[in-house]
């Protein structure tokens, strides 16, 4: 049934979608993608709002090691990535500074922290195709 195949919609056949840790060796993939996705139209917008993909894509590279920036491969394709970085709240920094110096020498909880998204971006012919329900 090779016709019923080629009339499904396209979110319907078969494709494989893949989420990986982004790396050192993918790092200009991973600022071309930016470029492409969060482009700003200079005449349109104050300089203010041009983002430097470049200074992203370094952090990405040292954000992977922590699971924190990964790439969306579509076919075996980069087709997007996400970079977040972990923050440390104002009640986890107050929690540091009052344990230091306990000394109990016990287990104590992990500091509660937050993770802020910097950056997330698929190619416009990839968006409907499920990318981002990782």
């Amino acid at each position: 049934d090779n016709a019923n195949q080629r009339r499904r919609p396209r979110s319907e056949r078969h494709f494989r979608a893949v989420l990986d840790d982004a790396t050192p060796n993918n790092r200009g993939q991973f600022r071309a993608i930016l470029d492409a996705t969060l482009a700003v139209d200079s005449a349109a917008a104050p300089a203010a709002a041009a983002v430097d993909t470049d200074a992203l894509a370094t952090q990405a590279a040292g954000a992977a090691a922590a699971g924190l920036a990964s790439m969306a491969y579509f076919n075996d394709a980069p087709v997007g990535c996400v970079l977040a970085r972990r923050e440390a709240t104002a009640a986890a920094a107050a929690a540091a500074a009052g344990t230091s110096g306990s000394g109990s020498g016990g287990k104590q909880a992990a500091a509660p922290s937050r993770v802020r998204v910097l950056a997330l971006g698929v190619l416009s012919a990839y968006r409907g195709l499920g990318m981002g329900e990782f």
